[in-house]
């Protein structure tokens, strides 16, 4: 089971693109850039671990699930992935 932020992005990018997860053309497109990105940019797992776990460590405040921390699903994860563990040169 993947536990890196990276490894959950690149394992929801290939169940989209293998059709295990049904999705619109934009998250296809999205999820081949990702993994084309992975090849081609420098990809810091650090900073994207990171966010994904300050946000985990939120809590809700209200409705059914105040005090309960944040789950992140995988889509979520993804979009965080590709947010913060993405460096350009400079």
């Amino acid at each position: 089971m993947p536990t890196t932020s990276k490894q959950i992005a690149t394992n929801y990018a290939d169940q989209v693109l293998s059709g295990q997860i049904v999705a619109g053309g934009l998250v296809k497109q999205a999820c081949a850039r990702f993994l084309s990105d992975l090849e081609r940019f420098r990809f810091e797992e650090p900073l994207a671990d990171h966010a994904v776990e300050f946000i985990q460590s939120l809590t809700h405040t209200t409705g059914e699930h105040a005090g309960k921390k944040f789950k992140l699903e995988p889509w979520q994860v993804f979009i965080i992935a590709n947010l913060f563990g993405f460096l350009g040169e400079d």
